[in-house]
């Protein structure tokens, strides 16, 4: 297909093994220290027939971590009232073999 954008996909199966399962997750700064970002029921609002909203209120920082996906787009971004620097995280067990060096 032309111009159909990519997105980013991780396939956690191959880089995990029994007890450590690989994937991306949502982690932060605090107080200098890294944590994993935690929160409370997501909300979900279908917008259209081929979009979703998540709306993820957050309980380790002040605010909600806010998700629009749709085929061709992913946005994702932290409403707070609170500076706070976040991130996705590759989680892989110890000694996996990753195509990449950074």
């Amino acid at each position: 297909m032309q111009n159909c954008p990519r997105l980013p996909v991780v396939d956690g199966y191959i880089w995990s093994k029994a007890g450590e399962i690989a994937g991306m997750r949502f982690e932060a700064l605090v107080n200098g220290k890294e944590v994993l970002l935690k929160g409370g029921d997501p909300h979900f609002t279908n917008k259209g027939t081929a979009a979703v909203h998540i709306s993820w209120p957050l309980t380790t920082v002040r605010g909600s971590l806010e998700k629009d996906l749709s085929e061709g787009r992913v946005n994702i971004k932290l409403v707070s009232n609170a500076r706070c620097s976040w991130y996705l995280d590759l989680n892989t067990f110890a000694t996996a073999q990753l195509p990449f060096i950074k």
